[in-house]
């Protein structure tokens, strides 16, 4: 199971948005224990450490699609910068597109049925 199945997305419940320090202060304190952890030769909670830092990681990345999504730009635009196809990326992220953008903006872009004539292709509206 992935984690985008286990975690809540933004908008669900128990999904709350996060002040910056936050992020920060996350990542820091959990490293901070992980090395700790290793350095003492607790291998298994430097291990479940760099886990849970690795769910931290998916959760800012999650929240961070959302938040350009909402600011308009394309899965293109956020395969780009994460490393992946916009296919990729519109496949790992979709389900967080729904919530991300207003009702309105949900329907723009949906594909309108079209009737094909000589002529060429009549859209219906």
């Amino acid at each position: 199971m992935s984690d985008s199945d286990t975690m809540p997305g933004p908008g669900e419940p128990g999904h709350e948005r996060q002040p910056p320090h936050f992020w920060k202060q996350t990542f820091t304190a959990l490293a901070v224990e992980a090395i700790t952890a290793s350095g003492e030769g607790n291998h298994e909670l430097a291990l479940c450490l760099a886990d849970e830092i690795r769910r931290v990681a998916s959760r800012l990345m999650t929240t961070a699609v959302g938040n350009a999504r909402r600011d308009g730009r394309s899965w293109a635009q956020i395969g780009c910068a994460a490393g992946l196809s916009k296919q990729a990326a519109w496949e790992k992220w979709r389900r967080i597109d729904a919530r991300s953008r207003s009702p309105l903006q949900s329907t723009l872009g949906q594909p309108r049925l079209g009737v094909a004539s000589d002529r060429g292709v009549q859209v219906d509206a």
